[in-house]
């Protein structure tokens, strides 16, 4: 439909509007379609109700399934109008589901489709390019020729590199560029994708190349969305303007050779003097064994009188202690057996006391046990 349902209604209504203030017709006519233009955007509420719908429909053609039209606008206006809705709320969660995924489904498929498509793109370029003699082409696949030569040491992976450079597809479309921001980039080489780390080793401060990096040393099938999209050739156009070292050297260029010679010329003299200070180790040791075992000799005597004179002290305090812990005992056995005798007469008139009633209430309930007995059987 050219003019959602909506317009359509709003234009008819101005119609009527219209013709109001004339007789009626005694058959009324059919409803004329406006054709609504920038000019029938007057007031506020038209221009924004307009902006509303042009702000839907680009999402549902983003979203790019099939509409029915007549259906989403019948929908609009239900909810509008504050008027009961054909489906429940649990079916419309349903569709909206069913769609997200089918709108998931097709963007995959899409995808897949579409790298498949760059893939091929790239290896047919590829092809053709390496056939320029100016390109040199890696066992990895990358190319690259020189636009400037430089001069000095290439990079390592580990060093810092300073770049200016820019980045396009192979449509030609810019994804980077620090050109247009106006400073150049910085990085150390084993931060980058694979591509760059190896194009770095091939340049040296002050060079310029062009390079074609295929999808396979860059960002893959995945690519990386929204900028790159999978299975992209990578395009770009590098200057090396700095290389800073790593901060550790390597460990053999940092010792100098006179320290290796000194080294080795005094392992020897090391060797010497252990050799020479071996004999008189032995000799302390051997002159310090007597010493320790005089000593040792005198102090087990004094550590026997010790126990010795200890022994006489700990058994008199057992002795003093024996009498008071009999004593105690004698005491407590009178006071013991009085409150047992004391206790004995009321325990037994109490027990005289219960048996009677026992005697009755078993008395009593004997006849009872024998009915129950008797009508059991």
């Amino acid at each position: 439909m050219k003019h959602i349902i909506s317009l359509f209604v709003f234009g008819v209504f101005l119609v009527l509007t219209a013709c109001s203030s004339s007789p009626k017709p005694a058959v009324e006519a059919e409803p004329v379609a406006v054709e609504f233009t920038k000019d029938s955007l007057i007031t506020m509420v038209q221009k924004y109700s307009y902006a509303l719908g042009a702000d839907v429909g680009q999402t549902l053609k983003n979203i790019g399934v099939e509409m029915d039209m007549e259906a989403f606008n019948l929908a609009v206006s239900h909810e509008m109008e504050a008027k009961p809705l054909l489906m429940t709320d649990e079916e419309i969660e349903a569709a909206l589901e069913s769609l997200l995924i089918q709108v998931q489904e097709m963007r995959e498929t899409k995808a897949k489709e579409e790298a498949q498509q760059a893939k091929e793109a790239q290896a047919n370029f590829l092809e053709k390019n390496k056939l320029d003699s100016t390109v040199k082409v890696t066992e990895s696949g990358l190319q690259y020729k020189i636009l400037k030569n430089g001069e000095g040491n290439s990079p390592k992976r580990t060093d810092i590199v300073k770049v200016h450079y820019v980045g396009t597809l192979l449509d030609g479309t810019e994804f980077d560029s620090s050109i247009k921001r106006g400073e150049a980039l910085s990085f150390e080489v084993a931060n980058v994708i694979e591509g760059w780390q190896e194009l770095m080793t091939y340049m040296s401060p002050g060079m310029k190349v062009k390079a074609w990096i295929p999808s396979d040393i860059a960002y893959g099938e995945a690519g990386a969305e929204p900028i790159i999209p999978g299975n992209s050739l990578l395009i770009f156009e590098v200057e090396l303007l700095e290389v800073i070292p790593s901060v550790v050297p390597e460990l053999e260029a940092s010792v100098p050779d006179s320290v290796e010679e000194k080294s080795e010329g005094e392992a020897p003299k090391a060797d010497a003097k252990a050799e020479k200070a071996a004999p008189k180790a032995d000799a302390k040791a051997e002159k310090a064994a007597p010493k320790a075992d005089a000593k040792a000799e005198k102090a087990a005597p004094k550590a026997d009188a010790k126990a010795e004179k200890a022994a006489p002290k700990a058994d008199a305090k057992v002795e003093k202690a024996a009498p008071k812990a009999d004593a105690k005992a004698e005491k407590a056995a009178p006071k013991a057996d009085a409150k047992a005798e004391k206790a004995a007469p009321k325990a037994d008139a109490k027990a005289e006391k219960a048996a009677p009633k026992a005697d009755a209430k078993a008395e009593k309930a004997a006849p009872k046990a024998d009915a129950k007995a008797e009508e059991k059987k």
